[in-house]
């Protein structure tokens, strides 16, 4: 409601109705449908990033599954807690020059632009 600026439910549920009606929800398969709700519902800030993985490699999946959400998710969890548990590792000497690398790949991108 709030992304639409609507704040009255009966204006809102005649907007889920047009949506639902002229995206002709029938011809969305089951599992497809699935996806879509468990997709529009991954709305805990700290599931943010996760999600935001998650919506950018299955972009092009014409036909995302809860499966296939799955797959992805545990990969980004897999490769964040491989990369916290090498920041743990770091030895005192081995951080901070980790953190000058961090800072001049920070300084050089703000000089291109990015």
């Amino acid at each position: 409601m709030s992304r639409l600026k609507c704040d009255d439910i009966k204006v809102f549920s005649g907007i889920v109705n047009r949506v639902v009606e002229e995206a002709n929800i029938n011809e969305i398969p089951l599992e497809q449908f699935k996806a879509i709700v468990m997709l529009a519902g991954m709305d805990l800030p700290r599931h943010a990033a996760t999600m935001f993985h998650v919506l950018n490699t299955i972009r092009s999946d014409e036909k995302p599954m809860i499966q296939s959400i799955l797959k992805v998710v545990d990969v980004y969890n897999e490769v964040y807690r491989d990369a916290h548990i090498f920041a743990l590792k770091v030895s005192g000497k081995d951080r901070e020059k980790l953190q000058k690398m961090q800072i001049f790949t920070a300084t050089q991108m703000e000089r291109k632009g990015r």
